[in-house]
């Protein structure tokens, strides 16, 4: 493999033209690894909540194989917040102290892509049933899920360059589509560069909604901005820089900058090649026998859960030295023991028929929606129970401010008991972090899975908060989260309920130790 610009390239290189440095396809080799490291940043500028929230990003690539018309490779993104002491106190108004404490743990994804000679990239799907995992030419393959847009990305595959059916060197123009039913990329070979002293091509990649540069004509957009230095000899970003942005009106209320840059690559051989790649499949076999088993109508007998966790112990202690897959295996063994303790259950898959998507504005009807039930009762209809407010709270629970975000809706919920519905919807990509987080907090609040109602009513930040009326009309919206947001949630209610004679209202000092919820161990 090419050391990607860790060497000077020679001097007959840097003697070269502009129009003579040309982008070859990603050169690897099996048993390349690389490893980028960075992070992602976002912010909001709203005026009534303005944060910004880090994350450290990791992402592994591993070659299985590489033929002379694809290469197989697995591949692994980390993302772990960082604590942030100024979002600390965010439940004090309302709860009147401050329980959270700890770090989260990184949220870790696997998947086996395969890239093909001009840097297209798809998801193997193969059969999940035994190791070792067979992937070959007729392996099943589908389209990989689109970026995320609003946070940290799941699966991060932005280092490999989509190129066109001619050759690229600076000043070519190029497009491809976009994933689903996203925008098409614009992409362009900028200039000539320098990356960590060695010779490379600046490409800039742009995607954003329609209408985006027409303020007057479309009130809301995002827009997607990618640069990538890719050094000649291997065909690969070595550095990505990106930022989303989300707009309203003429103000970008909601961003996200991601930065990652290759460190120095490695390849394996030999007998270390055969361990990465056993625990690399080993990995990815049981999280997706996890998935499946968690998407099933019926309950799940525990003890399945239990044998299962029993086969990954086994493989630890017959394995005793780790690869860089080992935190991966490690994140799955954790759901696995979650699921026998009885914080996960399954819960069917719901019903993904296209809804029409919308931006409610203040005053408008809220739509109503069915949503499955992660923790608590069971199925809950935004319909069903109108006629008093409805506090809606949108929230990853992967992310740091999640747990923040359920204390503000538990105090709510035992403050007001029946008077108004307050409604935790999760947006992941599986129940499993939202399970966690009810038991271990020992929440009473349900919590249902937002992520179709999440499309519908277009939300692209987290968290979320909507009011709604007793005639149900949106009343208000919050997003974010800050020190302000237990009393604007407070303020809120109360003008949309009526008085009632002796009825406490939520103050900034300390709640009663039974309105507080508790921490529960890991």
């Amino acid at each position: 493999m090419a050391e990607c610009g860790w060497l000077l390239l020679s001097m007959a290189s840097l003697s070269m033209s502009a129009s003579d440095v040309t982008l070859p396809p990603a050169r690897l080799t099996r048993g390349d690894t690389l490893v980028f490291r960075g992070q992602v940043v976002e912010g909001s500028e709203r005026i009534s909540n303005r944060f910004r929230k880090t994350s450290d990003l990791t992402i592994q690539i591993f070659v299985l194989a590489a033929t002379e018309t694809y290469t197989d490779c697995v591949i692994t993104t980390s993302t772990r917040r960082r604590a942030d002491a100024q979002v600390a106190a965010a439940v004090h108004v309302v709860a009147g102290t401050n329980p959270v404490s700890g770090g989260d743990r990184p949220m870790i994804q696997t998947e086996f892509i395969r890239m093909d000679s001009r840097g297209r990239i798809v998801q193997l799907m193969p059969a999940a049933d035994s190791l070792p995992i067979l992937l070959d030419a007729n392996t099943p393959s589908q389209t990989m899920p689109p970026p995320t847009l609003d946070g940290p990305p799941l699966l991060e595959w932005g280092m490999f360059v989509p190129l066109p059916p001619f050759a690229v060197h600076a000043g070519v123009k190029w497009d491809t589509p976009g994933i689903g039913n996203r925008p098409p990329v614009l992409w362009l070979a900028a200039r000539d560069a320098v990356w960590n002293g060695g010779r490379c091509l600046e490409l800039t990649a742009e995607q954003r909604t329609p209408g985006w540069d027409r303020i007057g004509d479309v009130s809301t957009g995002w827009r997607r901005r990618d640069t990538l230095q890719v050094v000649p000899t291997d065909g690969f970003a070595c550095r990505v820089q990106r930022k989303i942005e989300h707009r309203e009106g003429r103000d970008i209320l909601n961003w996200v900058e991601i930065t990652y840059e290759l460190t120095p690559p490695t390849r394996y051989v030999g007998t270390r090649f055969g361990d990465v790649r056993q625990e690399a499949e080993t990995a990815w076999l049981y999280s997706a026998q996890l998935d499946e088993l968690l998407t099933q109508p019926m309950k799940v007998d525990p003890r399945e859960f239990t044998a299962r966790k029993l086969k990954i112990d086994r493989f630890l202690s017959e394995n005793p030295i780790p690869t860089l897959f080992r935190p991966a295996l490690e994140a799955v063994r954790l759901r696995y023991t979650a699921a026998e303790q009885g914080q996960l259950t399954t819960v069917a898959a719901a019903i993904t028929s296209p809804a029409p998507r919308l931006i409610l504005k203040v005053g408008q009807p809220v739509p109503d929606f069915i949503a499955p039930p992660i923790a608590g009762t069971g199925a809950v209809r935004l319909g069903a129970v109108r006629g008093k407010p409805v506090v809606l709270v949108f929230f990853r629970p992967e992310q740091d401010l999640s747990t923040i975000t359920l204390f503000l809706a538990e105090t709510l919920y035992r403050k007001w008991g029946s008077r108004i519905t307050v409604l935790p919807l999760s947006v992941a990509a599986d129940v499993q972090a939202a399970y966690t987080l009810h038991a271990r907090h020992r929440l009473t609040v349900p919590i249902v899975d937002g992520t179709t109602i999440r499309q519908q009513f277009q939300v692209d930040s987290y968290p979320r908060f909507l009011i709604v009326d007793t005639r149900g009309n949106l009343a208000y919206r919050f997003d974010g989260i800050g020190n302000e947001t237990g009393y604007l949630l407070k303020r809120e209610i109360e003008r949309l309920l009526p008085a009632v004679p002796g009825t406490a209202t939520v103050t900034p000092s300390a709640s009663p130790a039974k309105s507080a919820p508790t921490t529960g161990s890991e």
